[in-house]
């Protein structure tokens, strides 16, 4: 598919300036779709560990044997190491989601240009 679009680019072929047209709206579309989600994610995980924390207060107010504590602490620190790699996945996941956005906005914008559409033919010859 991308071999074809490129060498309906290279001939400059109007269908192919639409498709990637086309296509460059919908990786966008897409991608704001997935930062929202992400968003979404990001929240009901934030919810997730007022929840925990709040189970943890509860344990900690009764007498617990020094195994159960050990196995609260293995649970808090497990709990927080699952917090670090989600924080550094969100930035991945903003960088990569942005930097999609912008690219494929501007060769949407590119390709609607009266001067590159000029330049593109119906048909081939």
């Amino acid at each position: 598919m991308d071999l074809l679009l490129t060498i309906g680019l290279f001939l400059r072929l109007e269908a192919a300036r639409k498709l990637l047209q086309w296509l460059s709206v919908f990786t966008v579309v897409l991608s704001v779709l997935l930062i929202v989600g992400f968003v979404m994610l990001i929240q009901r995980t934030n919810h997730a560990k007022q929840e925990f924390n709040a189970a943890i207060a509860t344990l900690e107010d009764k007498n617990l044997t020094t195994a159960q504590d050990r196995q609260v602490e293995a649970l808090k620190t497990s709990f927080e190491n699952l917090e670090k790699q989600i924080g550094r996945s969100a930035v991945l996941v903003y960088v990569k989601y942005s930097a999609t956005i912008v690219a494929y906005t501007g060769i949407a914008i590119y390709l609607s240009r009266p001067k590159v559409k000029a330049v593109f033919r119906t048909e081939l010859k």
